[in-house]
């Protein structure tokens, strides 16, 4: 057997340059880039076939097929671009060498595809049985070579040099190939030449690596036809030399040359038209075809030393070359037909016409199989799957969780536009007919073959047997076994749906990805262990890992989340810009790399703590990687489930065995008010939690507000010395975030005792109102005369509520009733009602639970003692509760009071009036408080007590049955709450005793009676006061409180009664006629800043 390699023109100048990995190039001055994968070429010892001779003298005498390509020569052939065709760089383009024993081997031409799989020509394999081929199971040994020259990298192979035999080596860019596959079509009695050269028709073969080749472009494939002739890109290692000198000895390097593929035809087409004795038929099978130029053109042909006859009617181009012995499945790349190279062909052989005409001289021919004939067999045979999971959650062990993905390198023309699809119409193989374009042609005598058939058939969904589509398997590698007929799988995984996908055995893969949101998960079980031999890709998604990850070459987390308490195995694990969280967000736990850790500055490491522990990053050795961890980026701490850290701990939260270098960018945090250290040391990584301040973390939320900010500028002072004491409060606050510890200081502050005090206030003016609403017109009141009041189903709109609620006032509207039921001389009023309102101050809101609510009764007589003088005596009693907003949180008020008060006439409507009153009360508090989530109740009780003493004067003036009364007053009170404390908890408050001595002044008018309308019969009846109030001394300062646990200091809790001066509106009016009633009525507190007490109500009512 006569071994050849492939040979290229001296005259080629085109380059096949080397463009980074999976990023297509353009061919720019024919210098070719592969975008898409290209085929092997492999040639064997070729035998001429003869085909019949023209009668013509100086016509074609013979046509001679050889498994070769022929050049042209005006350049030198070892020179690269311009001056020559050597191509340069690793480009996907490698060499097919089989060792045929005895210091033979085969040299053929093929083209990466994807990682695993190179396309070249059949003949280059053919002679032996498929299942013959790899070493690793006994067979002949092949493998592919990628280098620009592959002398010294096949000697490696063969294990010359220091290299190991039939060994791949991926950083010497060489490998194995462990399974064959070629098109049995090949072997076609009408595709030989001879026995054992067969390689005319179907000659496309398949051949997978052993290993990955990383790093190596790959090539698309064209499974369209071309429309016309097109430029091309024809490469190999075949023969060098020129067109004068033919084809010299292989020298190992790769080549490149730029022609027109001009026919798109068969052989017989040829024949048909150049010989006689037709028609030919053995050939049916389209071809793409390319012709050797002569610069000179036809002018010179003789068929003797001149043999360029334009057989396709084209002209030489600037750098055109042919191919030679050794180029054999080799790409035919169009390079200039869409935006992107793509491989139309892989070469099989060339012609030449005449007995005398050199193998590689002008005028001889090249054809290629063109791929879009066999497509349904290349994709059926190919090893490679890119396959992805389903949407929805499933094991990684269910074969209907996975589909085949449409394989990136799979294009068709549509519209003259590249789409990554497969065609809708069944491939023709070998068959004959279908699209043809280009002339054949013998001194300008040409048939234009684009009058046959076009036709590939009707459009139609055509389903390809573990293409893209198929369902039903489970990614996991699976080395070929040729001896019992098992077939090479290898798998490229994406996981970007959402769903989680459960992994609880040993699988191994080739390439792993995953992308999407935090709803695309992969799960690797404790059994569960996942090998990707090539690199693992995080785009996005969550990668959680209980078991095991290895990857041969770096695991990238550009985004999303990586957790786990298992091990990942691989060189570097760089985070870009993704998270990492040991365990899971929540609970801690240990992360393991085997490897270097590189965490880049867009990167993000998330440690839980606990009172107990925190997670740990955890950097060993392994994977050829002494464990080093070089930090950038953020650090970010935060509370892990269970019980919460404290101020003081430290934690070792990242150790790398072989050595931390750098630091972090930033270190950030949600631990509320305690604060991170970090600290590095050489192996190891530490934080240490300081506590801040309280305040300004209640601040960063917004703020407590008002008392809330008070108490925890208290925390603030208290906590070096009571921190023991308050132990379990610092633990829960501590770590709240701004928001969530400004509501629970706002939960802490006691509002609900101040609006206890505030409610006995109110409780007290309830019977005094009563009183004083009668001092003026005391001894003018019809003697026997029981005045009764009660609720009067008012509606209160108070601050903070948006609902009315009822609120009986007495005598706000004068619907009071009078009966003479008394003896002469006694008067008297009785009045009782319920009041549901919200707080006076805020803090309790009116509803179901929520707000203030007061039963309250009171009764007083009078008799005239003297024939000016006026005294009287009365008695009240209120009950009232007070919740904000939950039944467990209340504070209830029961005060009794009496009274005496009386009137001195001085005549003309002038009056001078005084009243004296006692109360005693009891408070009761229960308070519910939520820290984190721990709930306390506190309970506690006490006595109030106060006394009141007031002086009137005033006038009463008639106005057309109307009295207007202006009137001035001055009132002393003195009011005690007994100081008592909390019980139920840590947290329970101590109240100190509270002391009120207030002075007030009153300066306004009154306006009381009835007022006829006319003789309707309607009456007018209002009943209105207004007053200014000035507070002449005694404003309280609030109510101390402290810890009752932290006694030594205290903060104040203010109380309504600060307001120096305000004024009050109270009462109504009532319109009637018997049958139909009006009435309105408000009470009103105006300018004041601390208390709100304001009611309006409107009633109608119809007598039938």
């Amino acid at each position: 057997m006569n071994h050849k390699s492939l040979f290229m023109s001296a005259a080629a100048v085109i380059a096949l340059a080397a463009p980074s990995v999976a990023a297509a190039e353009s061919l720019d001055d024919f210098s070719i880039s592969p975008n898409t994968s290209s085929q092997a070429l492999a040639t064997r010892s070729l035998v001429s076939a003869q085909s019949a001779v023209i009668s013509t003298p100086n016509g074609p005498e013979q046509m001679v097929n050889d498994p070769q390509i022929v050049v042209r020569s005006d350049h030198n052939a070892n020179q690269p671009p311009p001056t020559g065709p050597l191509s340069t760089g690793i480009n996907g383009i490698g060499q097919i060498v089989t060792d045929q024993g005895g210091g033979f081997v085969g040299l053929c031409t093929g083209t990466l595809i994807n990682p695993r799989t190179v396309i070249f020509a059949a003949h280059c394999v053919n002679e032996e049985a498929a299942s013959a081929y790899g070493a690793a199971s006994g067979g002949t040994a092949i493998m592919v070579d990628f280098n620009d020259n592959t002398l010294a990298t096949l000697r490696q192979w063969l294990g010359l040099d220091g290299g190991t035999l039939y060994a791949s080596n991926p950083n010497a860019h060489y490998f194995n190939i462990n399974q064959v596959w070629y098109d049995p079509r090949s072997l076609a009695d009408n595709s030989c030449t001879a026995p054992g050269s067969c390689f005319l028709q179907a000659d496309v073969a398949l051949g997978t690596l052993d290993t990955p080749a990383t790093g190596i472009p790959t090539w698309a494939l064209l499974f369209s036809p071309l429309s016309g002739p097109t430029h091309g890109v024809i490469t190999g290692y075949g023969n060098s030399g020129t067109s004068a000198s033919r084809s010299l000895a292989n020298d190992w390097r790769r080549r490149a040359a730029e022609n027109i593929i001009s026919l798109l035809g068969s052989l017989d087409d040829v024949d048909n038209w150049l010989f006689s004795g037709g028609p030919f038929t053995d050939n049916p099978q389209n071809l793409y075809q390319l012709d050797f130029n002569d610069p000179a053109g036809t002018g010179g042909f003789n068929g003797t030393r001149n043999f360029d006859f334009g057989i396709f009617n084209d002209s030489a181009l600037p750098n055109e070359g042919i191919t030679a012995p050794g180029d054999s499945g080799g790409p035919l790349i169009a390079d200039q037909a869409y935006n992107r190279s793509v491989v139309v062909g892989v070469l099989s052989g060339g012609s030449r016409y005449f007995s005398a005409q050199l193998n590689n001289n002008y005028g001889a021919t090249s054809f290629y199989q063109p791929l879009y004939l066999f497509w349904d067999v290349i994709v059926a045979n190919n090893p490679y799957a890119y396959t992805a999971a389903k949407a929805g959650d499933g094991a990684w062990e269910d074969p209907n969780h996975w589909v085949q993905l449409m394989d990136p390198n799979y294009f068709v023309d549509i519209g003259g536009s590249l789409v990554n699809a497969l065609p809708t119409t069944p491939a023709n193989g070998t068959a004959g007919g279908g699209p043809k374009f280009g002339s054949v042609c013998f001194l300008g005598d040409c048939i234009d073959l684009t009058q046959f058939g076009t036709s590939l058939g009707a459009n139609q969904t055509i389903v390809i047997p573990g293409g893209p589509g198929s369902t039903n398997f489970v990614p996991n590698n699976v080395d070929p076994d040729p001896a019992h007929g098992v077939r090479a799988h290898y798998y490229d995984v994406t996981l970007s749906k959402v769903g989680t996908t459960t992994l609880s055995s040993a699988v191994t893969v080739d390439r792993f990805s995953i992308q999407g949101t935090v709803l695309t998960l992969l799960n690797v079980r404790p059994n569960g262990t996942l090998t990707s031999l090539v690199d693992y890709t995080q785009l996005g998604g969550q990668t959680n890992v209980d078991g095991r990850i290895n990857v041969g070459g770096d695991y990238l987390l550009a985004a999303g989340l990586l957790t786990g308490l298992g091990t990942i195995r691989t060189p570097f694990l760089t985070s870009a810009a993704g998270r990492i969280a040991p365990a899971q967000v929540g609970p801690i736990g240990t992360l393991t790399v085997e490897g270097n850790v590189i965490l880049a500055s867009g990167s993000r490491l998330q440690i839980d703590l606990t009172r107990t522990g925190s997670d740990v990053l955890r950097v060993v050795a392994g994977a050829g990687s002494p464990g080093q961890a070089s930090l950038g980026g953020i650090v970010q701490f935060q509370t892990g489930l269970g019980t919460a850290p404290r101020a003081g701990q430290s934690y070792t939260f990242l150790t790398a065995a072989g050595g931390v270098d750098l630091t972090f960018d930033s270190v950030q945090s949600n631990l509320g008010t305690l604060q991170p250290t970090v600290t590095y040391g050489p192996n190891s990584v530490t934080v240490s939690l300081a506590a801040g301040s309280l305040a300004a973390t209640a601040a960063a939320g917004g703020g407590g507000g008002g008392i809330a900010d008070t108490i925890a500028n208290l925390l603030d002072q208290i906590r070096n010395g009571s921190y023991d004491a308050l132990y379990g409060l610092y633990g829960a606050i501590d770590v709240m975030n701004p928001q969530m510890l400004a509501a629970t200081l706002r939960g802490l502050a006691p509002d609900l005792a101040a609006d206890g005090v505030v409610m006995q206030d109110r409780q007290s003016r309830m019977m005094m109102n009563n009183i004083t609403d009668r001092l003026g017109m005391l001894g003018t009141i019809a003697d026997g005369t029981m005045s009764f009041s009660a609720d009067s189903g008012l509606f209160s709109v108070m601050a903070g509520n948006s609902a009315p609620s009822t609120l009986g006032v007495a005598s706000v509207v004068p619907a009071s009733t009078a009966m003479h039921a008394l003896p002469r001389g006694v008067t008297g009023f009785a009045a009782s009602g319920f009041t549901n309102s919200a707080s006076t101050i805020g803090s309790s809101q009116a509803g179901v639970y929520g707000g203030q609510r007061n039963w309250y009764a009171s009764m007083g007589l009078e008799t005239q003692v003297a024939d000016h003088v006026t005294f009287g005596t009365a008695f009240g009693y209120s009950h009232g509760i007070t919740q904000p907003g939950a039944a467990l949180s209340q504070n209830q008020s029961t005060i009794s009071q009496v009274a005496a008060y009386g009137s001195y006439r001085l005549g003309h409507g002038a009056y001078v009036a005084g009243v004296a009153s006692a109360e005693i009360s009891r408070f009761d508090v229960n308070r519910a408080f939520s820290a984190g989530n721990f709930a306390q109740y506190f309970g506690g009780a006490t006595s109030a007590s106060r006394y009141t003493a007031m002086a009137e004067t005033g006038m009463n003036l008639p106005f057309h049955g109307l009295t207007v009364t202006p009137r001035a007053s001055l009132t002393y009170s003195n009011y005690h709450l007994s100081g008592f404390q909390e019980q139920g908890g840590e947290d329970a408050l101590k109240f100190d005793s509270l002391n009120i001595q207030r002075l007030e002044s009153r300066i306004g008018a009154s306006v009381g009676g009835e007022m006829r309308i006319g003789r309707s019969g309607w009456r007018f009846q209002p009943q209105l006061r207004a007053d200014f109030v000035s507070a002449l001394s005694g404003a309280n300062n609030g109510l101390s409180v402290r810890f009752a646990a932290a006694p030594d200091a205290a903060f104040m809790l203010p109380i309504a009664g600060g307001d120096r001066a305000w004024g009050e509106v109270r009462g109504g009016l009532h319109i009637g006629n018997g049958r139909m009633n009006f009435g309105a009525g408000v009470e009103s507190s105006l300018g004041r800043s601390d208390y709100r007490d304001d009611r309006a109500v409107a009633d109608f009512t119809v007598n039938f």
